[in-house]
């Protein structure tokens, strides 16, 4: 889709949707962890947009808190604007971004595909939270043997040969994967070990790992732990 306008001379400037998204000012609040904030960045890596990543530690939350939409991060600022919640930046981005199918149905596949890898990262929450540790590391054995196998299988057989989930293209569901395993080391669990039976999955992981922008992305950004 496009919009036309006007220059000063009275010539017709013809500007993409995409190129209106890319000019848009950008700015992205979340702790100093990679969490729940990773694949929005990853998004803006891949579509090679500018952003402003504000960072914070958690002695600043309470200050913090009160200025955001719902009262947790990440939120996304745009044109000074605050969208919450971080599944609906990430289908927010990549629709602005060509990244979310090029049709309503492949949209909706791409989001249920996006929803289904979300449950990698919150079904280990339970076991992030708990203080306990005996009972902490009981729920990380839950969470390696029981719970991830099976969304990691049904995750590979939707994948199965393409090189991405929905074809030959990148959606953000291929980004938000590689985030989401990320995370799965934080369960004392090694990616390669995660994805021993998947070997589909691995090939997905090291390809989106290699693409150029994300692996610009990847060697720049801060370390942080998780």
């Amino acid at each position: 889709m496009e919009v036309s306008g006007r220059n000063g001379n009275g010539a017709h400037e013809r500007i993409s949707e995409l190129e209106r998204a890319r000019r848009r000012s950008y700015k992205l609040w979340y702790f100093d962890l990679r969490g729940r904030a990773e694949t929005i960045r990853l998004i803006f890596a891949q579509a090679g947009v500018e952003y402003e990543d504000v960072r914070f530690s958690p002695k600043d939350w309470p200050e913090i808190k009160p200025k955001m939409p719902w009262h947790t991060v990440p939120v996304l600022e745009i044109d000074g604007k605050m969208v919450g919640q971080s599944g609906t930046i990430c289908r927010y981005l990549a629709a602005q971004f060509g990244l979310a199918g090029t049709n309503d149905f492949d949209r909706a596949i791409v989001d249920s595909i996006g929803e289904s890898i979300t449950d990698i990262r919150e079904k280990y929450s339970t076991a992030f939270s708990e203080s306990d540790e005996s009972r902490k590391a009981e729920l990380k054995k839950i969470y390696r043997e029981k719970t991830l196998p099976p969304i990691l299988n049904v995750l590979d057989k939707v994948l199965g040969e393409k090189p991405f989930f929905v074809g030959e293209e990148v959606t953000w569901p291929d980004l938000h994967f590689y985030a989401c395993l990320e995370l799965v080391q934080v369960a004392e669990c090694s990616i390669e070990e995660a994805l021993s039976d998947n070997p589909n999955l691995i090939s997905l992981f090291n390809r989106v790992k290699q693409l150029p922008n994300v692996a610009s992305w990847l060697e720049r950004r801060p370390e942080t732990k998780f």
